[in-house]
């Protein structure tokens, strides 16, 4: 979603990743320490890269346990022996990295629409023309800089 909505990068390509199982990052961090709410069980770093020759971006995916029972206000009508098992369900919480200022600049930018997503539909069709150029989003990566 990010490289796609941000960067007309329509596939990017996983270099590698990391997994990183105890260390914590600083939004999981904050989240369980102050907020309360539960630690992630899991932590990756992906690299990817766009293609764009600016090489790899790493991305960092905190994984969290979603709700997979369920709700006393959803109760099947049906016995429970017959429902058939349900994958397990989880959260993940993916995002740029903060290895330089671009990654700071796209988590804006993410948050901003998602904040705000009717301002960004109306403006989406002249903003995603704009970065998705006739040479494959390189003469957009001019304009920004």
């Amino acid at each position: 979603r990010w490289e796609k909505e941000l960067h007309g990068c329509d596939e990017p390509q996983l270099v590698r990743f990391l997994g990183r199982p105890k260390d914590t990052s600083p939004r999981a961090w904050f989240n369980s320490r102050l907020l309360m709410y539960r630690p992630p069980f899991d932590r990756h770093d992906w690299y990817v890269d766009r293609g764009d020759g600016s090489g790899p971006k790493r991305y960092v995916i905190d994984f969290y346990e979603g709700n997979d029972r369920p709700t006393s206000s959803s109760k099947p009508e049906v016995p429970s022996a017959s429902l058939a098992p349900r994958p397990p369900a989880m959260y993940l919480d993916v995002r740029p990295a903060l290895d330089d200022p671009g990654a700071v600049v796209d988590r804006a930018r993410m948050f901003f629409r998602d904040a705000f997503p009717g301002i960004f539909a109306a403006m989406g069709s002249s903003e995603s023309k704009s970065m998705v150029g006739k040479n494959g989003g390189k003469d957009s990566e001019a304009k920004r800089t």
